[in-house]
């Protein structure tokens, strides 16, 4: 970030992702193209954030109708196995 701060060189750009500045968290300094695994220590806000079906996949269509937020049943250790609490169903 000391140089990569959009005033000596190109930084961030106005549709990233909101993450810190750990630019190596999720991008290698080989080619800087955009990452294929991101960091989620290192993201801002909710997973609905960028898990909109746009930005990144969200719930597909076989999904459970909620409007509970994913990390209610879900983690980023293990997104596939979730924990449903059926006491409010």
């Amino acid at each position: 970030m000391s140089c990569h701060n959009g005033t000596l060189a190109t930084g961030k750009g106005a549709t990233h992702i909101d993450a810190s500045d750990q630019c190596n968290a999720c991008h290698s300094p080989v080619g800087w193209v955009p990452p294929t695994t991101v960091d989620h220590t290192q993201v801002n806000g909710t997973c609905e954030s960028c898990h909109d079906g746009v930005i990144a996949i969200g719930k597909g269509d076989n999904h459970i109708p909620t409007t509970d937020a994913c990390d209610v049943c879900h983690t980023t250790v293990d997104w596939f196995v979730a924990a449903f609490d059926h006491a409010g169903v």
